[in-house]
């Protein structure tokens, strides 16, 4: 799985291992009952007008600490969409959930696992910024990604191995070698993975911040793969100097575009469509009290 951890300072190679958890998570919950969910035992939440680099992370004590988050990038973490940053699946938003940074800390005592720790975010945003939002669907433009070539053939960089289960046990699919994370890394211009399902390795990493859509697994491609993926990012996914990007790294200096990457590195490509995208209204949200 993916992690929610991020750094400007050591975004290079940005590891992420628990979105899938959080999809998990945000399949089972209703976005709009908060108040049901956990909450931290304790929280703060301060304004932070600082030039400071942005950061977002779980402990394994039981904290999340962000330093200069925007709200936008709280709501994104809390319900899934870390991996697509995408303005247009949040809607109905003041421009200060964007141009406000806070320093937010929530603490457990007994280190939550980070599912649970991503209930305890939606809380806090409830009680302290008294966020109330709902999903919806609604049909908007998506890429999908297909197999490049009529022969099925995979790239170079992509293979089956075994996914990150015991379960996956005595299939006929080469082992992770021992060198690999049962997870994966993502960074603009970089995506590596390992014992992970497409829909995962791709659809929840850079390659949709780089396109700006979401992305719809539709190879047929069945089990867990492993696979490296390199390209320079465009102008449009290279942070805002204005507004650091702490999801991002900065692009290598030459190489293939996005599209071209997959074809020729994994054997797939993106194609324009559209299909129901879950989406997120926000019906209320506050400044917070100040500590």
């Amino acid at each position: 799985m993916w992690q929610v951890r991020a750094s400007v300072a050591s975004a290079v190679s940005t590891v992420f291992v628990c979105l899938l958890a959080v999809g998990i998570v945000s399949a089972q919950v209703p976005v709009a009952t908060a108040g049901q969910t956990p909450g931290f035992e304790v929280t703060s939440v301060t304004r932070n007008k600082s030039d400071a680099v942005p950061s977002v992370g779980f402990q394994a004590s039981g904290r999340f600490v962000a330093t200069r988050a925007s709200v936008r990038e709280l709501i994104r973490i809390a319900y899934g969409m870390a991996g697509v940053l995408e303005p247009s699946r949040v809607i109905g938003v003041p421009g200060w959930i964007d141009a406000d940074r806070f320093d937010v800390v929530g603490k457990t005592a007994d280190g939550a696992p980070q599912p649970l720790m991503l209930l305890m975010l939606r809380s806090l945003l409830a009680d302290r910024f008294k966020l109330r939002l709902h999903s919806e669907s609604r049909e908007l433009p998506i890429y999908a990604l297909v197999m490049a070539r009529n022969d099925r053939r995979l790239g170079p960089r992509l293979r089956p191995v075994a996914d990150c289960t015991p379960e996956s046990q005595g299939r006929e699919t080469a082992p992770l070698p021992k060198a690999a994370t049962c997870g994966g890394r993502s960074a603009l211009g970089h995506v590596e993975f390992g014992g992970l399902p497409l829909s995962m390795a791709i659809e929840r990493s850079a390659v949709a911040r780089e396109v700006r859509r979401v992305i719809v697994d539709r190879t047929g491609l069945a089990g867990a793969f492993e696979g490296s993926l390199d390209w320079t990012p465009s102008e449009l996914a290279t942070p805002d100097a204005n507004q650091p990007d702490p999801f991002s790294a900065p692009p290598p200096s030459e190489g293939a575009s996005i599209f071209t990457a997959l074809q020729e590195q994994l054997g797939l490509k993106l194609v324009p469509s559209t299909g129901e995208v879950e989406v997120f209204v926000i019906d209320r949200i506050e400044h917070p009290d100040p500590d």
